[in-house]
């Protein structure tokens, strides 16, 4: 993983094996929580998750190698890596053909200048692809802010970065080593007190005490990040996914105030009856999705219906899970 934030332009080049015209049209619109799924970064790598992106812009660019406005996107997605790589920018191509086919078309035959994986078809119909190209850009805070045909504009894309905390380099030996290591394994507490125990000695220098500031500013920012989370998670209304990045942030931030404040609302969300069903109806989706392969036409048609299933159950009527699995199914 690299070792500053980066701009992560998932160019999942999926061939949609849905069936029929019931391609997913799904419910992942502006202001909810972007899903999570796994990827194989290459045919020998082991899975990784998306979660590995937290904390950074994505855009998904769902595209096929039969896609001719897919393949056209491949310059303009070239460009922006070489206008923004200096401020971590990463094209990850996800495919859910074998990677060495897709490397070629893209890669070699194209000119593409970023990496490949493989994911489940299943990925589409999580985002409500139902054309290619399709792009979804999922901002600094796990949330998708918006969703295209094409290419995100150079505008979007600066406003988005505009919220990633950014630290500068620093050597990998010395008396600074170590702060650089904490940051990039998100070991946030103790990176804290480090920061403010340096921070206040009388004898730093300048240019010390200036670098040590501009960490102590992205942790900030990355606190104020977590905030916003919790925000967005207060009204829904996908609970289900607000409960999975509430838990998050109270594991993940433990020791700082906005931990609290996660596992506050989780608790308001354990009290609130209408609340607890959301969040079991999302619970039984999530289920119902990772248990079928999308790239088995048998499967797909069997969590067509059981998609069905679950939006006609009555245990789930009127939850936004059971809207979900009615537009995933075809209405």
């Amino acid at each position: 993983m690299r070792t500053t934030p980066v701009l992560v332009f998932a160019a999942a080049l999926l061939g949609l094996a849905l069936v029929g015209s019931r391609a997913a049209v799904g419910q992942v619109r502006s202001g909810l929580p972007a899903p999570a799924f796994e990827f194989r970064p290459s045919a020998k790598g082991g899975p990784k998750s998306f979660a590995e992106f937290d904390g950074k812009v994505v855009i998904l660019a769902f595209c096929g190698t039969a896609d001719g406005s897919g393949q056209s996107a491949v310059p303009r997605l070239n460009a922006l890596r070489e206008r923004y790589r200096d401020r971590g920018l990463v094209i990850l191509g996800i495919s859910h053909e074998p990677p060495g086919g897709m490397i070629d078309m893209y890669r070699t035959r194209l000119g593409a200048t970023y990496q490949f994986a493989t994911a489940s078809q299943s990925v589409a119909m999580l985002y409500g692809v139902a054309k290619l190209p399709a792009m979804v850009l999922i901002d600094v805070d796990g949330y998708v802010r918006s969703r295209s045909r094409g290419v995100p504009h150079a505008p979007l894309v600066e406003d988005a970065l505009g919220d990633v905390a950014v630290v500068p380099e620093l050597p990998k030996s010395g008396p600074f080593a170590g702060l650089r290591r904490m940051w990039d394994k998100r070991q946030h507490l103790r990176l804290h007190q480090q920061l403010e125990s340096r921070l206040a000695r009388e004898d730093l220098e300048p240019e010390a005490w200036n670098l040590l500031d501009e960490y102590h500013s992205a942790l900030q920012k990355r606190i104020d990040s977590q905030r916003r989370r919790i925000k967005l998670c207060t009204d829904g209304p996908d609970y289900y996914r607000a409960e999975v990045q509430l838990q998050k942030i109270a594991a993940n931030w433990r020791g700082f105030e906005v931990a609290d404040e996660a596992r506050d609302l989780l608790a308001s969300f354990k009290s609130d009856p209408q609340i607890k069903r959301e969040i079991r109806s999302g619970r039984a989706l999530a289920k119902l999705t990772a248990k079928f392969d999308m790239g088995n036409p048998s499967e797909a048609r069997k969590l067509m219906l059981a998609l069905h299933g679950l939006a006609e159950n009555k245990k789930h009527a009127g939850t936004h899970a059971a809207e979900q699995a009615k537009a995933w199914a075809g209405g």
